[in-house]
């Protein structure tokens, strides 16, 4: 069986650590009904922050169908995720590429925690692939 690196075995102090994680959580009355999946993630991210990692978490929220959706938003899930990690910080940023989030990014503290909003809605029918080479 191989061997596979775990968070132990790779030096995340002082790096930006960017978690792409399954935050799309059901909503009910603009509350989030069933929490499982943001605490599945927790133990993973909060693990990073406590390596000292500056930790950028980016996820998708249900299915914009390439219009922007302010319904369909991460920012209710910040404070769910910050309760899920014990009440440890985590800044909701409502871009997730350009200047906005460039700035959240890199004026973070180490061991902080910024959830990026959503990019579904501008990434629909684009190609993913010739958008990471820019």
């Amino acid at each position: 069986m191989p061997n596979f690196p775990t968070l132990d075995d790779i030096p995340i102090s002082g790096r930006r650590v960017l978690v792409r994680a399954d935050l799309n959580v059901p909503m009910s009355d603009g509350e989030i009904s069933d929490d499982t999946r943001i605490r599945g993630a927790a133990e993973t991210i909060g693990e990073l922050a406590k390596k000292g990692a500056r930790v950028i978490v980016l996820s998708h929220f249900g299915r914009p169908r390439g219009k922007l959706d302010p319904d369909l938003s991460l920012e209710p899930v910040a404070p769910v995720l910050a309760r899920a990690l014990n009440g440890r910080p985590v800044k909701f940023c409502p871009a997730w590429r350009g200047s906005v989030a460039a700035t959240a990014v890199h004026q973070d503290e180490w061991s902080s925690l910024t959830l990026l909003d959503d990019p579904a809605p501008v990434l629909a029918g684009i190609n993913e692939c010739l958008l990471a080479s820019q």
